[in-house]
Parts: structure tokens; C-alpha cells; sequence
């Protein structure tokens, strides 16, 4: 069903440098994903709290090397 309140469907509207970067960015965050072993078509959820374990596991790391010095 089309949007009644939108009088140029985004279909219509030409091709822009910003889709473009958009586009590239979004192939960019997929292979990245890839590269960690996460599926990038997980829901969100799953995908942000999979970083976030990671992120506190390098955190840990981190402290305990700087800990170390």
C-alpha cells in the first residue's frame, strides 16, 4: 500500500551520492559482522548483545594487561 502522506515514493526519487555512501556503509557494517562470526541478518538485538560481550571481554583484557605494566 502506498504512503498517501508521501507525494514521491522513494522509488521515484532519483539515485543520490548519500544512498550511495548509505549503501556502501551498509555493505561495510555486513562484512565486518561477517568477519567477527556474527550473522548480520540476526535480529538486532541478538547482534548488539553479542558486541557488547565482546566489548567487556576486551575491556577485561585491557585492564588486566594495563595492570600488569
Amino acid at each position: 500500500m502506498a504512503d498517501t502522506d508521501n507525494p514521491h515514493p522513494e522509488e521515484a526519487r532519483p539515485w543520490t551520492r548519500a544512498d550511495e555512501e548509505n549503501e556502501l556503509l551498509e555493505v561495510s557494517e555486513e562484512r565486518r559482522l561477517r568477519r567477527l562470526g556474527i550473522d548480520p541478518d540476526a535480529p538486532l538485538i541478538e547482534i548488539w548483545t553479542e558486541l557488547k560481550r565482546r566489548m567487556k571481554i576486551i575491556e577485561a583484557e585491557t585492564e588486566a594487561a594495563e595492570s600488569q605494566e
